[in-house]
C-alpha cells in the first residue's frame, strides 16, 4: 500500500492511488480530520464526528472529526 502525503496551504492530505482518504488540520487548541467515508461507515460510539456533505470547509472528506483533548484522540 503506497500511502502519499501532500502538504497543502491550510491542511495535510493523505493520498493512496488518485484519492485523498484523510485530510489534516492542525490548530492551536484542536486537530481537524476530514475523512472521506460516508456517515453510515463512521464507528464513533462518542459522537465526535460531523456530516460536511454540503457544507464548505478545506478538505475533501464527508466526516469531520475534531480532537480538543489528548484523551478524544
Amino acid at each position: 500500500m503506497d500511502i502519499k502525503e501532500i502538504a497543502k496551504k491550510h491542511y495535510i492530505a493523505y493520498k493512496r492511488e488518485t484519492k485523498n482518504f484523510v485530510e489534516l488540520h492542525l490548530e492551536k487548541s484542536k486537530i481537524k480530520l476530514w475523512l472521506d467515508i460516508e456517515k453510515d461507515q463512521l464507528k464513533d460510539p462518542r459522537n465526535l464526528g460531523r456530516d460536511m456533505t454540503g457544507i464548505g470547509h478545506w478538505g475533501t472528506g464527508n466526516i469531520e472529526m475534531k480532537f480538543n483533548r489528548p484523551e478524544d484522540l
